[in-house]
């Protein structure tokens, strides 16, 4: 079972709302301004995170 981050990007840092599990979706890495490495899927309402 994988612990995901819902989580979206505002100007200055991005902010976690809660947390979601998904499986099978495609990923991709970004790193917020805290220097934290992230896989993301972008939702319809924000990224949709899990740390790596």
């Amino acid at each position: 079972m994988k612990k995901w981050i819902c989580s979206w990007l505002t100007m200055k840092r991005t902010q976690c709302l809660f947390i979601d599990i998904v499986e099978g979706k495609e990923v991709f890495e970004y790193i917020d301004c805290y220097g934290q490495k992230w896989m993301a899927n972008y939702m319809r309402w924000g990224f949709r995170v899990k740390i790596i």
